[in-house]
């Protein structure tokens, strides 16, 4: 049930965020945490070596999660009398495993399947906000400048265009109205969770942008009114990352190659 899936995380006695500093993948993550009221140290990720020292099952996997239980032994000495540390690399490992630990992911399997759709949707267009400071545009230029317009032109002409029509249906046909819904059945989940950090992007990048889709922009209102949230893009929690440039580029070069 619903129910015993939040034991998954009941218990921890620590919990540590290994990302590079600054957004990125990781800030769906941070987002993540913040929703689950999960209290949690971030250790920034600076060079390869740290990297390479990190207990990742495979190569490159940044951010890490880790979560400690009192008692617990690492893996390779544990004798089985005691919960083992879990270790959930990858993003969007991550949040998967929150949503489960903290019952984000619908009330059925139908339900589960079509969150899982969605946040494939709404993944792909936070990716094309992720990738702005990459792009060839001066990164000076991405938050004001004459330049910075290109960029964020093209993705809001090719990719708002063709996902946020997408997004508003799906709110409409699961019965949403101005004041209340989410995107899949009667409960937040973490797919609604993306899409806030997606309705975010296009405020900073594209304001007005949601402007059209009235359903999208009262999601945005609703969700963000939630306490654990507004702390959280208020800044008051202290996680929040102000948005990516040329220092955050540089620090990716670094630690990943």
């Amino acid at each position: 049930g619903q129910r015993a899936r939040v034991t998954l995380m009941e218990g921890a006695s620590k919990v540590t965020l290994y990302a590079i500093d600054g957004r990125g993948y990781a800030e769906s993550v941070r987002l993540c945490l913040a929703a689950c009221r999960v209290a949690y140290e971030e250790v920034a990720v600076t060079t390869r070596a740290q990297l390479d020292a990190l207990p990742t099952p495979l190569p490159k996997q940044l951010p890490l999660l880790v979560v400690e239980f009192e008692g617990a032994r690492p893996a390779e000495g544990g004798d089985g009398s005691c919960r083992q540390a879990v270790r959930v690399a990858s993003a969007p490992a991550i949040i998967r495993h929150l949503a489960r630990a903290f019952a984000l992911y619908g009330e059925s399997e139908a339900e589960a399947a079509r969150i899982d759709t969605l946040s494939e949707g709404v993944v792909t267009l936070c990716a094309k906000f992720v990738a702005l400071p990459f792009s060839s545009v001066p990164l000076h230029s991405l938050h004001g400048g004459e330049d910075w317009e290109d960029p964020v032109t093209e993705l809001r002409a090719r990719w708002l265009g063709l996902y946020l029509p997408a997004f508003e249906r799906a709110l409409r046909d699961n019965g949403c109205t101005e004041g209340f819904g989410y995107l899949v059945g009667k409960h937040m989940s973490y797919a609604d969770l993306l899409l806030l950090e997606v309705e975010e992007y296009c405020e900073e990048y594209c304001p007005g942008a949601l402007e059209e889709y009235v359903l999208l922009r009262s999601h945005w209102q609703r969700m963000r009114g939630k306490r654990q949230l507004r702390e959280f893009f208020d800044g008051t929690d202290g996680h929040r990352h102000p948005p990516s440039g040329r220092e955050f580029v540089a620090a990716v070069r670094e630690v990943m190659s």
